[in-house]
């Protein structure tokens, strides 16, 4: 909360201890910002970890039923192609993970 210096000055010579309430009420607020913002900071990166774990098990499950599929009917064509597939995408993946600019709020 932005205050008019010359508002502040004309409180302080008025009633100095409303000063000092403004000030402690300002500080209060500030504080349940940044404690809310870190909280929500906080549930992004867990909402983050579950999805990737949710990501990478969704692929094992695919490449492991490709692999069953293949055994069963004697057609590696199929895994091949999805093996393909998912090392294409771990290596765009990565690629975009390597190129991406560096931000360090984490």
């Amino acid at each position: 909360m932005m205050v008019n210096p010359t508002a502040i000055q004309a409180l302080a010579q008025k009633a100095p201890e409303k000063v000092l309430d403004l000030a402690e009420s300002n500080d209060r607020r500030q504080f349940e910002f940044y404690m809310k913002m870190e909280g929500n900071r906080h549930q992004q990166r867990l909402a983050r970890e579950a999805t990737t774990r949710i990501g990478i098990g969704a692929v094992v499950g695919v490449v492991g039923m490709a692999f069953i599929y293949a055994a069963l009917t004697r057609d590696a064509s199929l895994a091949q192609i999805i093996v393909a597939a998912v090392v294409g995408g771990f290596g765009g993946l990565g690629i975009s993970v390597v190129l991406a600019p560096k931000n360090n709020d984490d």
